[in-house]
This record gives structure tokens, sequence and C-alpha cells, in this order.
């Protein structure tokens, strides 16, 4: 019995035993999450003109990304940071992953007069916010956008491509055709490295993967390119909408994790 009584006091100190590192693990995770923080910052950038964005900023960011939404961009972010409407876009509904992977993300609203995403106005919109995240932290900042707001990405670097304010460029589900296609800026002029991202499958009419290759041949200045194809997932609703293949439904974690690495690869202080 003594015997038996041993074993039954030993597997209980096994237990407790197991329950202490499980509750140190959890306190180590906690401090980790804390230090996330998310604000909403409301710059003035123009006579009567205000940038809206959300910041998401980890402990110790590796660069900054600044986020565009596709359609028209519109997302109605309110004082508290709630956003209206593109909730569902693939960068909007993903920001917390690329602040995981540790990037300081922006997620950028239209300027409040809604001018065109080309205009070189706009451009000087999102130019106020790059040294706004510059001035908070002095680290490599990378464009982001995808459907429409590969036309904002594009756009930006191309009108600032002399400063040297950004390191480079990423275009997912890039407009290929039509009104706002990414090819019809100079995207000679970009100097940084720039990855392209799209799915296989894309079936929106304005962003047709065959076209990829000859976004590719656009960027003749560009130090490093590549075309990160992506395959699988779910395809639901209208072809150019963000839980069709177009918005990566279903793959978004593949996505953010190939970019992630990527980004990481080719940024350079």
């Amino acid at each position: 019995m003594a015997f038996f009584a041993k074993l039954t006091r030993f597997a209980v100190l096994l237990r407790l035993s197991w329950i202490v590192r499980v509750l140190l693990i959890s306190c180590v995770a906690v401090p980790a999450l804390a230090a996330m923080t998310t604000t909403t910052n409301t710059l003035a950038t123009r006579p009567g003109v205000t940038e809206r964005f959300i910041l998401i900023t980890p402990e110790h960011p590796l660069a900054s990304l600044i986020l565009f939404s596709g359609g028209d961009g519109q997302l109605g972010i309110s004082d508290n940071g709630d956003i209206r409407t593109g909730k569902n876009n693939f960068l909007v509904r993903t920001r917390d992953q690329w602040a995981a992977q540790g990037f300081q993300v922006a997620v950028v609203d239209m300027p409040s007069d809604g001018l065109a995403r080309d205009s070189y106005r706009y451009a000087q919109d999102i130019r106020y916010v790059a040294e706004f995240l510059k001035k908070k932290s002095n680290i490599p900042l990378w464009l982001v956008g995808t459907s429409r707001g590969t036309t904002s990405a594009a756009s930006v670097s191309v009108k600032f491509a002399s400063d040297g304010l950004f390191n480079g460029v990423v275009l997912t589900s890039s407009i290929l055709e039509g009104e706002g296609s990414v090819t019809a800026l100079d995207l000679s002029r970009i100097k940084v490295p720039v990855l392209v991202v799209h799915h296989r499958d894309d079936g929106c009419r304005v962003t047709p993967y065959e076209l990829t290759q000859g976004l590719l041949g656009h960027l003749s200045s560009a130090p490093a390119k590549e075309l990160i194809t992506i395959e699988g997932g779910d395809d639901s609703g209208k072809p150019c909408e963000a839980m069709a293949h177009h918005g990566y439904n279903g793959v978004e974690s593949v996505v953010v994790q190939k970019v992630s690495d990527w980004v990481k690869v080719h940024s350079a202080h």
C-alpha cells in the first residue's frame, strides 16, 4: 500500500509540475500580445483635407507596410478605429496577420476629398503617412496594394521614385486591363524591389493572370522582382470581389507568409 501511495503522490506532483509549466508559458505569451498597439490617426494633408489610417505596431517592428485596399478605397474609418466598409478586403481582413509577422501596419482610408487613386495630390497625402511612419520608426517602408489598391501603390512609388522614401512595393491581384491599369504607369521609374502576387485562377476580367509576366517586363529598373503564383482556396461570390480567388479566400495565411518572407529578405536599412 505504501508503494501505491508513493506512486499516487508522484503522479500528483508530476501533474502539478505540468500545470506550472503551462502557466509559465502563458505568462510569457501575454506580454507579447499586450505589446501590440492599435491607434487611429488623422493627418491634415492639404487645406481642408485629412488622411485617416489605422496603425498597428508590434513592440519591435522590422518594417512598415502601408496597405491599400481594393475597390474605391473607401473604408470609412471612424474616430475609434471602426471600419465601416471594405472589411472583407484581403489586406484589411489580414491586417493583424501582417502585424503578427513583425510589421508596423498602416491601413489607409481614402483622403477626405476622395481624389483619384493615381493623382499627384493623392500621392502627396500618402507621403504624409509615410513620413509619419518614418519619424515614428526609422525602418524600411513598403507599399502594399491589392486589386484597385495596386493602382495606388504603384502610382505613389512612381511619383516619388527619386526620393528614396520607400524600400519596396508589393502588388497583389494587380489591375492589368482598362482604367487604373498599373502597366499604364511608367513603372520603369521604380528602382526598389517589387513583388507581384497573383492567384492562378483569378477570374476578375481586369486582373487576368496571363498578363502578369508582362507586368514584370515593365519593371525594368527594379533591382529585384518576382512573381509568386497562388493556387487553391475557396472561390465565392463575384469574381472581382474579396471572397473569390481574386481576394485569396481560404489561402490568406499562405499569401501573408510568402509575402512576409520576401519582404524581410529584400528590406534594406
